[in-house]
């Protein structure tokens, strides 16, 4: 069995659990939630299993480029093979689908002409474009639905970590 370690709150599992569904094409995994990047690196440190593999999935919170300093912080280079990041946050996920969002909130939004994974704090800047609508951007309540929603396969396009997960934890299904 595959374990996911994915750092957010314990609300997000559900959405994470479809997401890594899709994704995979099979439930043979479990996801650990953490509240944050330091508590879930700690889970998946310390957290034994007697068969499977383990994979972390945190957000970076820094640009793509900076990955390798994100690694040094956590002591994570023996297990840098099964450590993957959310680039900069979940939200660039997201903000990469702008056809979800506008499907999901109802009203074409205007987005940033920058590319997702290079926008500085995703989750502020989707608060920003979906705060003149009725229903504006909130983490625990929003992202659950968008987690399930979201295309994996173009995900998996735009996001090489997502790509990356994908292809490990379906190796090991092989």
């Amino acid at each position: 069995m595959v374990t996911f370690y994915i750092e957010g709150h314990k609300s997000l599992r559900e959405g994470f659990s479809v997401l890594l569904f899709n994704l995979l094409g099979n439930s043979d995994f479990q996801v650990i939630m953490g509240r944050s990047n330091l508590e879930t690196v700690k889970k998946f440190r310390h957290h034994k299993h007697a068969e499977g593999t383990k994979y972390l999935l945190v957000d970076l919170d820094m640009l793509e480029a900076r990955r390798m300093e994100r690694v040094e912080e956590y002591n994570l280079k023996n297990e840098i093979l099964n450590v993957f990041f959310m680039i900069q946050e979940m939200e660039a996920w997201f903000l990469s689908q702008q056809s979800l969002l506008n499907e999901y909130y109802g009203a074409i939004l205007k987005y940033p002409t920058q590319r997702a994974c290079e926008i500085e704090k995703p989750s502020r800047v989707l608060g920003n474009i979906t705060g003149a609508i009725k229903s504006k951007y909130e983490k625990v309540i929003h992202a659950i639905d968008l987690l399930k929603k979201i295309d994996t396969n173009q995900l998996a396009i735009d996001f090489i970590d997502v790509k990356n997960i994908r292809d490990k934890a379906r190796a090991y299904h092989s």
